[in-house]
């Protein structure tokens, strides 16, 4: 018998213990009985303090359903099918993990679809936003081959590694970014204050102003009498940018723009790269 740590919440009120049962599976049902709602649940190893490894039962309530959303449904399932539940229980058992939110929706909407005997993959394929095709090809192979719970835990596999990269991609970003930000602020502070000071003070020695900073007074002053106007011109043309690269073609020259940036390119293209090794090498293994 093994011994099974876990946290959830009963009653509104939120708790963690120590469970002992024969498997997972057992020990998901006797806390379900205790009417807990499971929020993670772990074998737990003699002489550590926490969960070593296991499961997330947390659902997101937020109102727009996130990548990650996705990807903790689908380590759920693929855990819970190991377990021995039948599918239409799984599904049934994580959408009531949380009450409200269009996840859980989500989630009781395919339940109802498998409980009226649609397979799996057709009822994953009416929310295309969230599962694309290399997610429904996977989980239609599975369904014939018999082997749900092995695609489930590799997409599971696959998409926890794409975020790990995705993020250490977001932090090495991090850095350039508040340096750009860092820049804009500066420049704005000249604008407004250290550009003007120039001015007078030229203008007070009874000199001209040189060229560049006349510029840069043009400039401010400019910014500072239409700023209303500056405003309104960057976001509509960010709303533009944004509405172009959603287009084929804009898509692609902002892609080939992006790898041609000196560093920035290089870096992402390792990126992509990554990501479909990653890819080609789970459906290869996949068959």
């Amino acid at each position: 018998m093994a011994s099974f740590q876990y946290t959830g919440t009963r009653e509104g009120k939120s708790f963690s213990g120590v469970i002992d049962a024969d498997d997972r599976r057992q020990a998901i049902t006797l806390l379900a009985r205790q009417g807990v709602q499971l929020q993670e649940l772990a074998e737990h190893a003699e002489g550590s303090s926490g969960p070593s490894s296991g499961l997330s039962l947390r659902l997101g309530g937020s109102k727009k359903i996130k990548p990650r959303d996705i990807t903790i449904l689908t380590r759920q399932l693929a855990t819970l099918l190991e377990a021995g539940f039948p599918l239409a229980r799984a599904l049934e058992f994580v959408s009531r993990q949380e009450s409200t939110g269009p996840m859980s929706e989500m989630v009781s909407d395919l339940s109802a679809s498998i409980q009226q005997g649609q397979d799996f993959s057709s009822a994953l394929s009416e929310y295309p936003k969230y599962f694309g095709n290399i997610f429904l090809s996977m989980v239609r192979a599975g369904e014939t081959g018999g082997i749900l719970d092995a695609m489930l835990v590799r997409l599971a596999e696959m998409r926890e590694a794409d975020e790990a990269l995705a993020d250490r991609f977001k932090s090495a970003m991090t850095y350039p970014a508040l340096m750009m930000g860092a820049m804009v602020i500066a420049l704005g502070v000249m604008f407004a204050y250290v550009v003007p000071q120039f001015a007078t003070m030229f203008e007070d020695m009874g000199r001209a102003l040189p060229g560049p900073t006349q510029i840069l007074l043009n400039v401010g002053d400019f910014a500072s009498t239409w700023w209303p106007a500056v405003v309104a011109g960057v976001v509509v043309a960010g709303a533009g940018f944004k509405a172009w690269v959603k287009t084929e073609n804009g898509a692609f020259q902002w892609d080939r723009t992006r790898l041609e940036m000196p560093v920035l390119g290089n870096f992402m293209a390792q990126f992509a790269i990554a990501r479909l090794a990653r890819t080609a090498g789970t459906l290869l293994e996949s068959g």
